[in-house]
Order: C-alpha cells, then structure tokens, then sequence
C-alpha cells in the first residue's frame, strides 16, 4: 500500500511529477470527491470496471482493514494483473469478480459504496447499468461516477488536425455504443434513475500545474483506445505531435472530468 501522505489532497502534485506516475496524480484528484461523496471507513465498496485495479488499491487506504474491497470487471486478463498486484500488498479483504456491469452477480442490497471510472463513456447502455448499482447499493448507499467530457480538453497551439483527431475520437466511440460526452449527462441520468442527493463537480488540471509529459498521459493518451487497427499508428502521431506543441514556452493545455455522486434513496 503506497503512504498515506502520498494519497492526501494537500500532498502537492508536483512531488510525484517526476516519477510521471499518471495514477497518483489521478488519485490526487478524485480522491476529494469520492470523501464528498462518503467514501469513508468500514465500509464495503465495489469498483465497477475495475481493470488492473488502481483505484481499488487506492481506495483500500480509505477504507481501511475494517472495510472491504470487490472488484468487478469483464476482463480476466486485467483481473489477473490486479489479483498479482494486491496480493500481500493490501491490508484488505478483496475479492476479484469477472461480472459486466450488467450483471455482478452481487446479493441485493450488500454494499455501501460503488465507484465507477471512465467506465460509463463505454457503456452501450447506462440506464441498464444504473439499475443494476441500485440492486447492490444498501439503502442508503453511495454512488461516485468519474468520467470524461471532451469540451473540457484543449490545447494552444492546436497542432495540425487537432478538430479531426477529437471529432474521430468521438465518432469511434459512439460506433461501440459508448459516449466521450457522458460527463456532463452523469447528474441527469442519477436523478432520473431514482438516485437523491445528486451532485456534479468539474475537476480540472493544466500544464501549469503538472509537467507536459505527465498532462498528454493523463488528458490525450486515453484517447489512442478509441482508434483501432491502423488508425492507431496516426493517433499516436498526433498525441506525439501534441506533446510538441504543448512544449513551447507560450503554450497551455487542460483538460478534465466530471464527478458525479448521489445516494440511494
């Protein structure tokens, strides 16, 4: 488990910007809104699309030896990867599912909290999925929902097809069903799907206040997984060139999220 002084808000960004490690300074950023939206200790959490389970690990120190951690995702390779990465490292009880999050396979009403990030943008059905959240949460629960809004990025300079590179990375996602623009829709969707105490924040970061390198990490490169096949060779390209242009000394880039979080009635 990585020090706690490394997890708090007040730890300056800077300090970890040379390592470019893009999962502190994330952590560094969502933590404050998962605290507001009532991740606290004790206390049962699912992360929903967990992956190779970086926020779990994170969130462990949250809720401590008393709490529990279930990690849910679709893919066994990546739950592999997390199942290496906690073991003996994480003070914990934690649980590894390969559940969508159509379906978890999770008793009713048996957890406290679910988080899920950069999860919905890829979901084909959102409203399906919120359902099945409430089918888990206790009454009560929480729900924190961190995920993307493109409007939020930009860049100056712009290098050269920037508008198209944003534009393709928008169609490729909507051709799988899924949404770069969720973010904005989060606290609609929570409050029209029986969830109370919505609430949205905007959080966002800029090249003043974290290295070059370490901003494309966390704002342009997630945008490679929208390009398939061949196009990712020119996707790559243009983050490249992006990088460049961001260097310059009168250069500026930012970007951000949406965190939205509600309870369950």
């Amino acid at each position: 488990m990585l020090p706690s002084e490394t997890l708090t808000p007040s730890a300056p960004l800077r300090r970890a910007s040379s390592m470019l490690m893009p999962e502190v300074h994330a952590w560094a950023m969502e933590r404050p809104s998962l605290i507001a939206a009532g991740l606290s200790r004790g206390m049962t959490v699912v992360d929903l699309g967990c992956g190779r389970g970086t926020m779990t690990r994170f969130v462990s120190g949250e809720v401590g030896p008393e709490g529990k951690l279930i990690g849910v995702d679709v893919d066994e390779a990546a739950l592999e990867e997390a199942r290496v990465a906690t073991a003996g490292r994480v003070r914990v009880p934690v649980s590894w599912e390969s559940a969508s999050a159509y379906d978890t396979g999770l008793d009713d009403a048996s957890v406290d909290m679910v988080i899920a990030r950069q999860l919905f943008q890829d979901l084909t059905d959102p409203t399906r999925a919120l359902g099945e959240i409430s089918r888990i949460l206790k009454p009560g629960g929480r729900i924190c929902v961190l995920d993307a809004h493109d409007g939020l990025l930009w860049l100056e300079p712009q290098p050269a097809g920037h508008a198209e590179f944003m534009s393709r990375a928008a169609a490729q996602q909507r051709m799988r069903g899924g949404d770069r623009e969720i973010g904005r829709k989060l606290g609609a969707l929570l409050a029209t799907h029986g969830f109370s105490d919505v609430r949205s924040d905007v959080q966002v970061f800029d090249t003043g206040r974290m290295p070059v390198d370490l901003f494309v990490e966390l704002a342009l490169v997630p945008l490679l997984n929208a390009f398939p096949g061949d196009d990712s060779d020119d996707a790559r390209k243009h983050v490249e060139a992006c990088r460049v242009a961001l260097s310059g000394e009168r250069a500026h880039g930012s970007a951000g999220f949406y965190a939205t979080f509600a309870r369950k009635a």
